[in-house]
């Protein structure tokens, strides 16, 4: 492949690839040969035309192959990565439900995307919270092992891709990225959980999960608009599960919970966002966002093998959220990469007399 006009004008007049043509289309773009307006052209145009199971799939097994080589047993391992671009500007609950779920004994690799400039993004929150995930590879498996939870920093593991990122950034509107990141990470995971910014994306990105291997998988979006499993609006939630995909659309009073505004779920700037997590996670509050927070991890959990369904899901996440246990999970983090990275300034955990404030979430980057 010389360029991708001929890749852009298929997609133009609606063509779609094929596993092989889309590997070697995401091969080319990976080779560091497109022009930063090509890699627009083409990101652009794919969106117009809209993703297919086989097109995701190709693309994604290439990016995996490119990510820097990271092995860790699989047993209960999941990501809780969603695409993000829902711009509700809610605090960062998949990432609150990632502490909740490796507290009840699941093992959490959630990648995290690059996005230094924006005030809410994952990475800027867990610098709050007294963890520098942008850490060598090798440290965050050893955080892994140690702890049970761990954040894939994209720029580190995924080197070869940042130039589309860098693009991705510039277009400035969701695009296949968003969802090809979710669909990427390098370990190989038993289970995953994931949020969509598209109602229509839960199925097919449910297939595709399939293909990659995972046994248990749920999919979601909120028909309010928002990419997690919400409680102020019923969600589309697609469920992998045994080979067999079945899609429903939950309603959170199924689980006792009444529906409230996404306005109770938005924070506002950096400092805001760790607080929120902070109270939370040490079960300082029984609120609808310790509800929404209960709710994700309950689908982790369930992902993980741990529980049978999102109702007993359910129950040890609000158990988890009571007790403490998840922020006593972050905290071991925190000071895991604290002493590991003695020569680095890391950032130490928070403490109840040194409480900070919040971070706004990322506008089209996956949390």
């Amino acid at each position: 492949m010389r360029d991708l006009t001929q890749v852009i004008q298929k997609l133009i007049d609606k063509n779609t690839f094929t596993q092989k043509e889309a590997a070697e289309i995401m091969e080319y773009i990976l080779s560091g040969k497109c022009s930063d307006a090509e890699q627009a052209a083409f990101l652009t145009a794919m969106r117009t035309k809209g993703e297919d199971q086989t097109e995701l799939l190709g693309m994604a097994q290439v990016i995996k192959k490119y990510a820097v080589p990271v092995r860790a047993p699989g047993a209960h391992l999941i990501d809780t990565c969603g695409t993000g671009g829902d711009l509700m500007d809610t605090f960062n609950i998949s990432t609150l439900a990632a502490f909740v779920a490796a507290a009840a004994g699941a093992r959490v690799a959630k990648q995290v995307y690059a996005d230094p400039e924006y005030g809410c993004s994952s990475v800027r929150l867990l610098a709050r919270l007294g963890l520098n995930i942008q850490q060598p590879p090798e440290k965050m498996l050893k955080l892994l092992a140690r702890t049970g939870i761990t954040f894939l920093y994209l720029p580190l593991f995924h080197p070869r891709l940042m130039p589309l990122v860098r693009v991705s950034r510039q277009v400035g509107f969701r695009n296949i990225l968003n969802t090809l990141f979710p669909l990427s990470n390098p370990l190989g995971l038993q289970g995953q959980i994931t949020g969509v910014f598209e109602e229509k994306m839960t199925t097919l990105f449910s297939s595709v999960l399939r293909l990659l291997g995972r046994r248990r998988a749920f999919v979601f979006h909120g028909l309010e608009g928002l990419d997690e499993i919400s409680i102020s609006a019923e969600t589309r939630l697609s469920e992998l599960r045994g080979g067999v995909i079945n899609t429903l659309i939950f309603n959170p009073e199924q689980l006792g919970l009444s529906s409230e505004s996404v306005s109770v779920l938005q924070c506002t700037d950096a400092q805001d966002s760790a607080q929120i997590c902070k109270i939370i996670l040490s079960g300082r509050e029984e609120s609808a966002r310790a509800d929404i927070v209960a709710l994700n991890a309950a689908a982790a959990i369930a992902a993980s093998g741990l529980a049978e369904d999102l109702q007993s899901g359910f129950s040890k996440a609000r158990a988890i959220l009571s007790s403490g246990k998840a922020w006593a999970k972050l905290e071991a983090a925190a000071d895991f990469l604290s002493v590991s990275a003695k020569k680095q300034a890391v950032i130490r955990p928070i403490r109840a007399a040194n409480r900070p404030k919040v971070l706004k979430k990322k506008r089209f980057s996956p949390e």
